[in-house]
Protein backbone atom coordinates (compact mmCIF):
# COMPACT_ATOMS: atom_id res chain seq x y z
CA UNK A 1 0.00 0.00 0.00
CA UNK A 2 3.08 2.11 0.60
CA UNK A 3 3.79 2.25 -2.73
CA UNK A 4 0.54 2.81 -4.35
CA UNK A 5 0.54 5.87 -1.93
CA UNK A 6 3.72 7.02 -3.32
CA UNK A 7 2.61 6.35 -6.80
CA UNK A 8 -0.32 8.95 -5.79
CA UNK A 9 2.03 11.52 -4.83
CA UNK A 10 3.96 11.45 -7.94
CA UNK A 11 1.38 11.47 -9.65
CA UNK A 12 -0.28 14.59 -8.19
CA UNK A 13 3.27 16.13 -8.18
CA UNK A 14 3.28 16.78 -12.04
CA UNK A 15 -0.45 18.08 -11.82
CA UNK A 16 0.76 20.58 -9.51
CA UNK A 17 3.92 21.65 -11.90
CA UNK A 18 2.42 20.79 -15.20
CA UNK A 19 -1.18 22.44 -15.78
CA UNK A 20 -1.38 25.46 -17.80
CA UNK A 21 -4.93 27.40 -19.09
CA UNK A 22 -5.01 26.92 -23.04
CA UNK A 23 -6.37 24.26 -24.76
CA UNK A 24 -5.78 21.86 -27.92
CA UNK A 25 -7.75 19.58 -29.88
CA UNK A 26 -6.65 15.48 -29.75
CA UNK A 27 -7.79 13.66 -32.71
CA UNK A 28 -10.40 10.93 -32.59
CA UNK A 29 -8.88 9.56 -35.55
CA UNK A 30 -7.09 6.53 -35.40
CA UNK A 31 -3.84 6.85 -33.26
CA UNK A 32 -5.52 9.57 -31.62
CA UNK A 33 -2.89 12.31 -32.94
CA UNK A 34 -2.63 16.01 -32.08
CA UNK A 35 -2.86 18.77 -34.46
CA UNK A 36 0.38 20.78 -34.44
CA UNK A 37 1.53 23.14 -37.13
CA UNK A 38 3.25 20.80 -40.25
CA UNK A 39 6.54 19.53 -40.07
CA UNK A 40 9.31 19.91 -42.85
CA UNK A 41 9.58 16.46 -44.80
CA UNK A 42 12.45 14.42 -43.97
CA UNK A 43 14.64 12.58 -46.95
CA UNK A 44 15.54 9.57 -44.95
CA UNK A 45 15.27 8.63 -40.91
CA UNK A 46 17.76 6.29 -39.16
CA UNK A 47 16.63 3.52 -37.57
CA UNK A 48 18.74 3.10 -34.20
CA UNK A 49 20.16 -0.42 -33.43
CA UNK A 50 20.44 -1.28 -30.03
CA UNK A 51 23.95 -2.95 -28.05
CA UNK A 52 22.67 -6.17 -26.39
CA UNK A 53 24.61 -5.22 -23.32
CA UNK A 54 23.78 -5.01 -19.33
CA UNK A 55 22.79 -1.61 -18.41
CA UNK A 56 23.42 -0.54 -14.46
CA UNK A 57 19.89 0.35 -13.10
CA UNK A 58 18.71 4.26 -12.79
CA UNK A 59 16.75 5.23 -9.96
CA UNK A 60 14.06 7.50 -9.00
CA UNK A 61 13.56 9.39 -5.90
CA UNK A 62 10.10 9.62 -4.12
CA UNK A 63 9.64 11.08 -0.69
CA UNK A 64 11.96 8.48 1.27
CA UNK A 65 11.80 5.61 -0.77
CA UNK A 66 13.95 5.11 -4.13
CA UNK A 67 12.65 3.08 -6.76
CA UNK A 68 14.97 1.14 -8.83
CA UNK A 69 14.11 1.24 -12.38
CA UNK A 70 16.57 -0.13 -15.34
CA UNK A 71 17.20 1.86 -17.87
CA UNK A 72 16.57 0.93 -21.63
CA UNK A 73 19.70 -0.63 -23.43
CA UNK A 74 22.80 2.29 -24.45
CA UNK A 75 22.58 2.96 -28.21
CA UNK A 76 25.40 2.51 -30.63
CA UNK A 77 24.39 6.12 -32.42
CA UNK A 78 24.14 8.75 -30.01
CA UNK A 79 22.35 11.15 -32.67
CA UNK A 80 19.35 10.22 -34.96
CA UNK A 81 16.79 12.98 -36.68
CA UNK A 82 12.82 11.78 -37.02
CA UNK A 83 10.84 14.43 -39.27
CA UNK A 84 13.28 16.71 -39.03
CA UNK A 85 13.81 16.73 -35.12
CA UNK A 86 17.24 15.77 -33.68
CA UNK A 87 17.10 13.44 -30.78
CA UNK A 88 20.23 13.34 -29.04
CA UNK A 89 21.35 10.41 -26.31
CA UNK A 90 22.49 11.82 -23.33
CA UNK A 91 24.57 8.67 -21.21
CA UNK A 92 24.37 9.86 -18.26
CA UNK A 93 21.22 10.48 -17.97
CA UNK A 94 19.88 7.46 -20.30
CA UNK A 95 17.32 9.88 -22.03
CA UNK A 96 16.85 11.06 -25.70
CA UNK A 97 16.46 14.82 -25.73
CA UNK A 98 14.81 16.72 -28.34
CA UNK A 99 13.79 20.10 -29.35
CA UNK A 100 10.56 20.64 -31.08
CA UNK A 101 9.34 23.77 -32.21
CA UNK A 102 5.80 24.84 -31.42
CA UNK A 103 3.58 27.30 -31.38
CA UNK A 104 6.83 30.05 -32.04
CA UNK A 105 8.06 28.54 -28.91
CA UNK A 106 10.96 25.68 -28.44
CA UNK A 107 9.85 22.73 -26.36
CA UNK A 108 13.14 20.79 -24.61
CA UNK A 109 11.79 17.32 -24.68
CA UNK A 110 13.54 13.84 -23.44
CA UNK A 111 12.37 10.33 -23.87
CA UNK A 112 13.27 6.65 -22.99
CA UNK A 113 13.59 5.90 -26.97
CA UNK A 114 12.84 7.09 -29.98
CA UNK A 115 10.20 7.79 -32.26
CA UNK A 116 11.66 4.72 -34.45
CA UNK A 117 12.25 2.06 -31.92
CA UNK A 118 8.86 2.16 -30.63
CA UNK A 119 6.95 2.91 -33.57
CA UNK A 120 6.03 -0.91 -34.35
CA UNK A 121 3.82 -0.89 -31.13
CA UNK A 122 0.50 -1.91 -32.88
CA UNK A 123 -2.31 0.31 -32.33
CA UNK A 124 -6.24 -0.57 -33.08
CA UNK A 125 -9.19 1.30 -32.58
CA UNK A 126 -11.10 4.90 -32.18
CA UNK A 127 -11.33 7.44 -29.47
CA UNK A 128 -14.75 9.44 -29.48
CA UNK A 129 -15.03 13.12 -28.66
CA UNK A 130 -14.83 12.43 -25.13
CA UNK A 131 -11.01 12.90 -25.89
CA UNK A 132 -11.95 17.07 -26.17
CA UNK A 133 -12.50 17.31 -22.87
CA UNK A 134 -9.84 19.05 -20.68
CA UNK A 135 -9.91 16.19 -17.93
CA UNK A 136 -8.38 13.34 -18.58
CA UNK A 137 -8.37 10.29 -16.08
CA UNK A 138 -5.09 8.01 -16.08
CA UNK A 139 -5.75 4.75 -14.14
CA UNK A 140 -4.25 1.74 -13.09
CA UNK A 141 -5.31 -1.34 -10.59
CA UNK A 142 -3.74 -0.84 -6.98
CA UNK A 143 -3.93 -4.51 -6.68
CA UNK A 144 -1.81 -5.57 -9.33
CA UNK A 145 1.80 -4.57 -7.85
CA UNK A 146 3.99 -6.00 -10.86
CA UNK A 147 6.67 -3.91 -11.97
CA UNK A 148 4.42 -0.77 -10.10
CA UNK A 149 7.47 1.50 -10.26
CA UNK A 150 7.27 1.56 -14.11
CA UNK A 151 3.28 2.29 -14.08
CA UNK A 152 3.88 5.37 -11.99
CA UNK A 153 6.51 6.38 -14.11
CA UNK A 154 4.70 5.68 -17.88
CA UNK A 155 1.49 7.80 -15.57
CA UNK A 156 4.36 10.56 -15.00
CA UNK A 157 4.97 11.03 -18.51
CA UNK A 158 2.06 10.80 -19.91
CA UNK A 159 0.57 13.78 -17.57
CA UNK A 160 3.93 15.35 -18.11
CA UNK A 161 3.30 16.00 -21.83
CA UNK A 162 -1.12 15.91 -21.79
CA UNK A 163 0.04 19.01 -19.24
CA UNK A 164 2.80 20.52 -20.58
CA UNK A 165 2.34 20.20 -24.07
CA UNK A 166 -1.37 19.48 -24.81
CA UNK A 167 -2.88 21.99 -21.98
CA UNK A 168 -4.88 18.87 -20.49
CA UNK A 169 -5.91 18.51 -16.95
CA UNK A 170 -4.73 14.70 -16.05
CA UNK A 171 -6.11 13.53 -13.20
CA UNK A 172 -4.75 9.85 -10.86
CA UNK A 173 -7.02 7.48 -10.57
CA UNK A 174 -7.79 3.60 -9.49
CA UNK A 175 -9.97 1.12 -11.19
CA UNK A 176 -10.41 -0.60 -7.88
CA UNK A 177 -10.84 0.59 -4.21
CA UNK A 178 -7.28 0.82 -2.07
CA UNK A 179 -6.26 2.45 1.26
CA UNK A 180 -5.11 5.29 -0.45
CA UNK A 181 -6.72 5.32 -3.65
CA UNK A 182 -10.32 5.90 -3.68
CA UNK A 183 -11.25 7.54 -6.38
CA UNK A 184 -12.67 5.14 -8.81
CA UNK A 185 -12.54 5.50 -12.88
CA UNK A 186 -12.95 2.85 -15.01
CA UNK A 187 -13.37 2.15 -19.19
CA UNK A 188 -16.47 2.09 -18.49
CA UNK A 189 -16.99 5.44 -17.44
CA UNK A 190 -18.59 6.67 -20.72
CA UNK A 191 -18.45 9.97 -19.92
CA UNK A 192 -15.07 10.71 -18.76
CA UNK A 193 -11.72 10.46 -20.89
CA UNK A 194 -9.50 7.50 -19.86
CA UNK A 195 -6.46 6.27 -19.73
CA UNK A 196 -6.16 2.88 -18.69
CA UNK A 197 -2.61 1.62 -17.75
CA UNK A 198 -3.30 -1.84 -18.31
CA UNK A 199 -0.59 -3.74 -16.25
CA UNK A 200 -0.44 -7.38 -18.36
CA UNK A 201 1.83 -8.87 -20.88
CA UNK A 202 2.07 -6.41 -24.10
CA UNK A 203 2.95 -3.76 -25.39
CA UNK A 204 -0.20 -2.91 -27.20
CA UNK A 205 -2.41 -0.11 -27.80
CA UNK A 206 -5.95 -0.33 -27.83
CA UNK A 207 -8.53 2.97 -28.27
CA UNK A 208 -11.69 2.22 -27.21
CA UNK A 209 -14.00 4.62 -27.82
CA UNK A 210 -13.55 7.36 -24.22
CA UNK A 211 -10.60 4.94 -23.20
CA UNK A 212 -7.11 4.46 -24.37
CA UNK A 213 -6.08 1.34 -23.11
CA UNK A 214 -2.01 1.07 -22.75
CA UNK A 215 -0.91 -3.00 -22.21
CA UNK A 216 2.39 -3.70 -20.97
CA UNK A 217 4.27 -4.84 -18.09
CA UNK A 218 7.55 -3.11 -17.30
CA UNK A 219 9.54 -1.15 -19.60
CA UNK A 220 6.65 -2.42 -22.16
CA UNK A 221 4.20 0.21 -20.50
CA UNK A 222 6.73 2.55 -21.36
CA UNK A 223 7.18 1.97 -24.32
CA UNK A 224 3.21 1.66 -25.17
CA UNK A 225 2.82 5.40 -23.35
CA UNK A 226 5.79 6.32 -25.60
CA UNK A 227 4.45 5.50 -28.86
CA UNK A 228 1.37 6.78 -28.33
CA UNK A 229 2.67 10.30 -27.07
CA UNK A 230 4.83 10.76 -30.13
CA UNK A 231 1.90 9.95 -32.22
CA UNK A 232 0.06 13.18 -30.33
CA UNK A 233 3.25 15.03 -32.32
CA UNK A 234 2.46 13.82 -35.27
CA UNK A 235 5.93 11.61 -35.40
CA UNK A 236 4.33 9.24 -37.53
CA UNK A 237 2.14 10.86 -40.29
Amino acid sequence: MKTIFLISLLLLFFLVSCISDKEKTISVEEKSEIKQAPQEPLEKKEIVPEEKIDTPPTYVKVENTTLQIIAPPTPEKKEVIVKGNIFTYEPSLKVWRTYLSREGMKQNLTFRYTPEQVKNIVVTGTLNSTFDKRKIFITFDPLNTHDLAFVALAAQELSSHLAGSFQRIPLSACTQEAESCTDLVTCDDKDKAVIFLNNQPGPLITLDHNCLVLTGQGEDIMKAAERIIFDWYGYYK
